[in-house]
């Protein structure tokens, strides 16, 4: 998939942004990914408990950062432009207005942080979950104190020609007849209709394979998959309230399936190299396919984003 980005402006609330950090091991990763959960979960008690502020902030157009992004801005020492501005917390005070009877902020802000902050392997990653004028930073600059080497681009970036990312996963077969199992299988289904139901990848059986190595996994981590299948189901439950249009019908073959045949799969005797890799599902896909390889007693697992 060639990935390319335009630098535009626009008078709505529009923007976007993507970091993925890529750390040494898989434990400083998991460490990253629970300090910014825990980081955006503190910010998000700050405006439960102080609704009047955030309410007077938002009213008058206030993009500054609010007391406790100052905080962290300063525990990081990183670049904090701008509020963050695509959860709910900025109505919080909507919770007391009769017509939102059963709304319940606190759980959308928990859903959005959830979506917001994913874990895979070596690598965490931060976008906007819902519409902003955030840029990557602050996300950008804490993954990088943290200790990660990061890849990003928001919608201000001047960029430069050729660039570009793709993801990678490499692993080792256990013997021969795995590894042409394993090749066989994987260019079987990319031959076929990535999102047909009757061309299903061959790491569809994702719930049966997580149950499985999750437990043992030296790259996945329960609590981050569970996390992603919930982001799906969330937004499988939100598009059956237009079932027929075509994100709709679109969405449960999609789940775990390529958007594109650009996967490039390199092999020498039992050593692959996955390339390219673009899921409509990105994280909760690569984790399924990184747990069917795990199924399949593959050892030497990494997965991570390279520049092109």
């Amino acid at each position: 998939m060639k990935l390319s980005i335009w630098q535009q402006f626009s008078s709505n609330h529009s923007g976007h942004f993507w970091v993925v950090g890529t750390f040494d091991n898989v434990e400083d990763a998991e460490r990253a990914y629970k300090q910014l959960r825990e980081m955006l979960f503190e910010i998000d008690r700050w405006h439960r408990e102080h609704k009047e502020e955030t309410k007077t902030a938002r009213q008058s157009g206030i993009i500054d950062p609010f007391p406790p992004e100052a905080h962290y801005a300063k525990k990081f020492d990183v670049i904090w432009p701008h509020a963050i501005d695509w959860t709910n917390w900025a109505y919080y005070e909507g919770e007391d207005h009769p017509s939102n009877s059963g709304y319940d902020a606190r759980k959308a802000s928990e859903n959005l942080i959830d979506d917001a902050i994913s874990l895979v392997g070596h690598t965490v990653i931060a976008t906007n979950p819902d519409q902003t004028w955030m840029t990557l930073q602050p996300f950008e600059g804490i993954l990088k104190t943290l200790g990660a080497e990061t890849i990003g681009y928001d919608m201000e970036m001047t960029i430069e020609e050729g660039f570009g990312f793709h993801a990678i996963l490499r692993f080792t077969a256990p013997n021969q007849q795995i590894a042409d199992q394993i090749e066989r299988e994987i260019s079987q289904y990319v031959a076929g209709e990535l999102s047909s139901s009757d061309n299903l990848p061959p790491w569809h059986d994702d719930e049966a394979n997580f149950n499985q190595v999750l437990d043992t996994s030296k790259l996945l981590k329960r609590d981050a998959v569970e996390i992603l299948k919930k982001k799906w189901q969330l937004r499988y439950d939100r598009s059956n309230y237009l079932p027929n249009s075509p994100y709709s019908l679109s969405m449960k073959p999609n789940r775990l399936a390529l958007r594109s045949k650009e996967l490039r799969l390199d092999r020498k005797e039992q050593k692959f190299v996955l390339s390219h890799m673009w899921f409509h599902n990105q994280e909760l896909g690569v984790s399924a396919m990184i747990a069917w390889v795990e199924v399949k007693g593959c050892f030497d697992i990494d997965y991570r984003y390279v520049r092109d």
